[in-house]
């Protein structure tokens, strides 16, 4: 399914993990040194510099093609003709990723990665250039951004259209929704509560699973959209907003939402929510995502709801945070019931990792020792 050389990616996960456990001190160089020999890589991935000047380039050639093809548009080409064009040099974009990938093994060289978001961008845009717009355009433009993010995706195992594709799918949810009866555009916000509840819980199986580790950072990538949705579906000023649009309420802004209390507990519980779950299972992506939630709820009230002055709002809960950053930061220098700042054991971060390491510990051992 994956593009890139399944081994070498693999290989590359194993060095990173060995690497880990050299640095924690439970390998030695030597078992180090066998697993980093033994595990080779083909890949062509230059330097961070390197892959920017090849993005940049790469992005400048895309982008030329594609306002000469705008500007045929006006001369040349019709409307329908450019909408065909723009799609087969979408198309071209992913045949040429392809071609670097097998023929040069490219892999994050800058070069594939742009290629792919233009392909992504290319064809979505060319379909959406020539597709009539109605009633239930939402609906399948939508459904078609999320099939073509969702397959390059998949076939590339890329981190930015894991993101388009996991928000179009709560697009689809929203629109047919919206389309559907004044029941179903009522129970919208529960409605999308559920989709992302059920794509996190999914998404975290998924990833405690061996079978999908080519695909654990683009499974994270899911998992934190859908802490957002989540958080955003029950969201006081979201569903008061969108509300007010969907059925012309004309609300003003002293006016009560229908189930306002629900929204507005959603509003300031899910952040501490997240958090203690996160505390609770030592998982670090509940915590960093519900502390900024916090001020997202804070900033909900705040539209509302004048307390006092901004600038006095903003230093005071700068001044907090800040203070209760470092206090924490100064208490967990020493560990406390499992909990510390300093950098975690790799077998306690990551069960998976560790036993995969283990397992090519134990391996690279034996070919040491025969040596």
């Amino acid at each position: 399914m994956i593009a890139y050389n399944n081994d070498w990616l693999r290989n590359i996960y194993v060095r990173k993990q060995a690497e880990e456990a050299l640095h924690e001190g439970c390998i030695t160089q030597e078992a180090y040194d066998a697993i980093f020999r033994s595990k080779s890589v083909g890949f062509y991935t230059p330097n961070y510099f390197v892959r920017a000047g090849f993005a940049i380039l790469t992005l400048i050639v895309v982008n030329s093609f594609v306002t000469g093809l705008m500007a045929a548009k006006f001369g040349i080409f019709g409307s329908s003709a450019f909408s065909f064009f723009i799609v087969l040099f979408g198309g071209a974009c992913y045949f040429g990723v392809e071609l670097l990938v097998r023929s040069r093994h490219h892999y994050n060289s800058g070069v594939d990665n742009i290629l792919i978001w233009m392909a992504a961008c290319l064809i979505c845009g060319g379909m959406t250039e020539s597709f009539e717009h109605g009633a239930q355009s939402g609906i399948t433009l939508s459904l078609l951004y999320f099939v073509v993010c969702g397959a390059l995706a998949l076939r590339f195992a890329d981190s930015v259209l894991s993101i388009a594709a996991t928000l179009a799918f709560f697009c689809v949810v929203f629109y047919c929704c919206k389309q559907a009866d004044a029941l179903a555009r009522i129970a919208i916000p529960f409605l999308m509560i559920l989709f992302s509840g059920l794509a996190y819980f999914v998404s975290a199986r998924m990833i405690s699973n061996h079978s999908f580790l080519l695909y654990r950072t683009c499974l994270h990538c899911v998992r934190i959209v859908s802490l957002l949705v989540m958080f955003g579906s029950g969201n006081y000023y979201m569903v008061r907003e969108l509300s007010d649009d969907m059925f012309n309420l004309g609300l003003r802004p002293q006016d009560p939402l229908p189930l306002g209390w629900f929204f507005w507990a959603w509003t300031f519980i899910v952040p501490f929510v997240y958090i203690a779950c996160g505390i609770r299972n030592k998982n670090i992506t509940l915590i960093r995502v519900g502390i900024p939630l916090i001020a997202v709820a804070v900033l909900t009230f705040r539209y509302y709801h004048s307390i006092m002055a901004p600038e006095m709002a903003m230093l005071l809960g700068g001044a907090v945070l800040f203070i209760s950053s470092f206090s924490l930061i100064r208490y967990l220098h020493t560990p406390k019931n499992g909990f510390t700042f300093k950098a975690v054991n790799y077998a306690q971060k990551d069960p998976v990792a560790a036993n995969v390491t283990g397992e090519l510990f134990d391996r690279s051992k034996d070919i040491f020792l025969q040596r």
